[in-house]
């Protein structure tokens, strides 16, 4: 028989060789199409765990930066002269500490020349401290403070403060051909000299230099 081969007195359908292939390439199919869509569920779940992990991992860098500027901020307000608008100055702090256009250590010593600048003012004056947040936007920080690298002049001494002794040291000074000096007086012999006048008729010979 051509369809049909008995086996056992039972009759067996017989498969041709295009069922057989269209069978396997059907399982083929499906199997692919099912590893293929656990593949694209499995990639997007990795995906999504590798973002997660980034944001955590950024949040705490963000927690600890925050941590690190509030008490570089607690440092640094404590020194500037004027105590006002403290939410403002403290994020004016963070947005500059994170620019990294200047460190914690040089900002708070430039405050400390700016706080002392202040301090010989008088007081109706420091009303014109600008506000901490406004000194730090417009980068006033980064500004020379005028007259800080500048010594104050020397105080001229009263003549009438001498003692014999600083007068003899002038008048040795004097007789040595130096000058006499304006601020002490009309000089040796002219008329409303301060030098006493017993001084005048003493030797100075072991006087040396004048103060």
């Amino acid at each position: 028989m051509d369809a049909d081969h008995p086996e056992n007195g039972v009759l067996i359908p017989c498969r041709n060789t295009a069922d057989t292939q269209a069978d396997t390439q059907s399982a083929a199919e499906s199997y692919l199409i099912t590893s293929g869509s656990g593949n694209a569920n499995g990639g997007a779940n990795t995906q999504a765990d590798t973002q997660t992990n980034t944001q955590t991992d950024t949040k705490k860098k963000e927690i600890k930066q925050n941590k690190d500027y509030a008490l570089g901020f607690e440092d640094w307000y404590s020194v500037y002269p004027r105590k006002k608008q403290r939410q403002d100055a403290a994020k004016a702090f963070a947005r500059l500490m994170s620019s990294g256009s200047i460190a914690l250590s040089e900002l708070i010593a430039k405050t400390r020349t700016f706080a002392a600048k202040w301090e010989k003012e008088p007081p109706e004056r420091r009303q014109f401290i600008p506000y901490p947040a406004s000194w730090l936007n417009s980068g006033e920080y980064a500004d020379e403070i005028d007259g800080s690298a500048v010594e104050p002049p020397p105080s001229i001494r009263d003549p009438a403060s001498f003692t014999d002794s600083d007068w003899q040291k002038r008048l040795a000074h004097f007789r040595e051909g130096n000058d006499w000096l304006e601020a002490w007086g009309p000089e040796p012999g002219a008329p409303d000299c301060l030098v006493p006048a017993r001084l005048t008729l003493s030797p100075v010979s072991d006087a040396r230099g004048a103060a």
